[in-house]
């Protein structure tokens, strides 16, 4: 029931049902929630906001009868993301399988708090899957601070990327927004530093990245020797060498599929609008369509519009895929051909052996808003129909 303002106390905000289930996080009305109950430094977070369903509960060590969670609600064996706080937690488990690593047991069971045996997982969990969209820009202000934005804001270094990984990462359609990382002389920076044998990205849209590092950087993943698929990322991203609109460095054993980039993409040498270097992995019917760029405006050396440079013993490395000459600036370079300025616009098709031209029937020389530009709907990244 609601309560009448008196003299010295004001009213308690009233709230709908769906107001006070959809937080789930520290953040918006539950923002200044994290206390400190034990009279030490810090917050100790004391509430558990389940998934957006649910109302907080509360998991103060102090308390008795803390409730038990189930994180994977449709016993798919895959632990469930509802928060940044637990898309950081990965870090502390990087199989995948729902046990943490000693050295961040504590960190890991704050953020996954009172899970039931196996997270839920019916047998061994594979990895985690995204059941929200989730955006670093949590203030909404359109900008990434240190005030409006501290969680992950590391005295503007931003992201930590979480380490090598070697479980499942689906995204289920669902996006990661405003990722900002400030890391300019530190390598493998990206959401994800590598993702590795045996791990798999699937459905994984970043809206808006914005990415800073040395070499092998990107908005996904630094480095990938395995499957990535039906993912994209649109926004900006800087480095030295080995430079990605989505993926950094697609090693042997990677391989990409129904993917695309529309990112600005800046460095010096291996410089690509999808994948800075690919080195013996395979990229299918992908595209991208964002400017290659040096840190002088012009376009650098060993840069491509896909792919900044190719090479290995694998044939047919790259099938079927794709960028737009005019918008990535390149007039040449590793893994293309183009006319030049002046000619027909055209979507550059590569593949070894079998390279050709193909018309394409809308021009894409009008820019449009970075994170807008041929984002398909989230339903047809779910599906792998891009």
């Amino acid at each position: 029931t609601g309560q009448n303002a008196s003299a010295g106390s004001p009213a308690s905000a009233g709230k709908t049902a769906a107001q006070l289930q959809e937080p789930v996080d520290y953040a918006g009305i539950y923002a200044n929630w994290n206390l400190n109950l034990d009279g030490e430094t810090g917050g100790d977070t004391p509430w558990d906001f389940g998934v957006s369903i649910e109302y907080p509960a509360l998991i103060y060590a102090g308390m008795q009868n803390a409730p038990q969670r189930d994180y994977d609600q449709d016993d798919d064996n895959l632990i469930d993301l509802y928060s940044l706080a637990r898309l950081d937690a990965i870090r502390y488990n990087p199989h995948g399988n729902g046990i943490p690593l000693a050295a961040g047991a504590a960190a890991y069971r704050t953020a996954f708090a009172g899970a039931v045996a196996k997270m839920g997982c019916p047998n061994t969990c594979v990895g985690y899957e995204l059941r929200a969209n989730l955006d670093f820009d949590q203030n909404g202000d359109d900008a990434i601070t240190e005030t409006g934005d501290p969680a992950y804001w590391n005295d503007g270094a931003g992201w930590q990327p979480l380490p090598g990984y070697g479980g499942k990462f689906i995204g289920n359609g669902h996006t990661i927004s405003n990722l900002f990382i400030n890391r300019p002389t530190e390598d493998l920076v990206a959401l994800f530093q590598r993702f590795d044998r045996n791990s798999r990205a699937e459905s994984v849209g970043l809206i808006n990245a914005r990415v800073t590092g040395q070499d092998s950087v990107a908005p996904l993943a630094g480095r990938s020797i395995s499957a990535v698929t039906g993912s994209y990322a649109t926004g900006a991203v800087t480095g030295r060498d080995k430079v990605g609109g989505l993926i950094a460095h697609n090693a042997s054993g990677g391989s990409i599929t129904a993917a695309y980039a529309t990112v600005d993409v800046t460095g010096a040498a291996n410089v690509g609008a999808l994948v800075g270097h690919n080195d013996n992995g395979r990229i299918t019917a992908s595209y991208a369509n964002g400017r290659v760029l040096n840190t002088a405006g012009q376009v650098p050396t060993a840069s491509g519009g896909l792919a900044g440079t190719d090479g290995g013993a694998l044939a047919n490395r790259i099938t079927d895929s794709y960028h737009d000459r005019i918008v990535s600036g390149i007039t040449g370079g590793t893994a293309q051909t183009s006319e030049g300025p002046g000619a027909p616009h055209r979507l550059r098709r590569h593949g070894h052996l079998r390279r050709l031209e193909c018309e394409c029937g809308r021009n894409l020389r009008r820019r449009q808003p970075l994170e807008l530009r041929h984002q398909p709907p989230v339903s047809r990244i779910a599906s792998g129909q891009l």
